[in-house]
């Protein structure tokens, strides 16, 4: 495990971020996936989104963006309509269930940046925040280039 380091804590923060998530929503029956998904469409500005655009904007599976949003569907989060101009694109339409979550989703992910950053000086988490920014971007550039293979 010597030479792995980094991705063996990155794996035991995602897990551990799980596990407090689940906790502190659990009176909404969501996941930590879903809460974020959900206050990422709240917060979203500027036209109708899609499936597709979340996968294009975040980098996620569009497998994974599909399971967690079919999660919030069911839970009445969130509905899916057709596009009007191309009937093969759903749009995603949040519900008031969703617009009555947002403040609770919004505490939740204080929360829980408030307690994993407890302790850790501005400056320091400035730099983290670079550092994780420059390891995502050399993710999807792997991604693209071995898609791109």
């Amino acid at each position: 495990m010597e030479g792995y380091q980094i991705i063996w804590l990155l794996k035991q923060l995602h897990i551990a971020m799980e596990q407090h998530g689940r906790e502190i929503l659990g009176g909404y029956d969501m996941t930590p996936a879903q809460s974020l998904m959900l206050d990422y469409l709240l917060t979203r500005k500027g036209g109708v989104p899609y499936a597709t655009d979340l996968h294009i904007e975040s980098g996620i599976s569009k497998s994974a963006i599909s399971s967690t949003l079919k999660g919030l569907r069911k839970k009445g989060y969130l509905e899916m309509t057709i596009d009007p101009v191309d009937d093969r694109k759903k749009q995603i339409v949040l519900t008031d269930k969703a617009r009555q979550a947002e403040q609770q989703i919004e505490a939740s992910l204080q929360k829980r940046q408030a307690c994993l950053c407890q302790e850790i000086p501005e400056q320091n988490l400035k730099i983290l925040e670079e550092s994780l920014r420059h390891m995502l971007a050399n993710m999807k550039q792997e991604n693209q280039r071995r898609n791109n293979a």
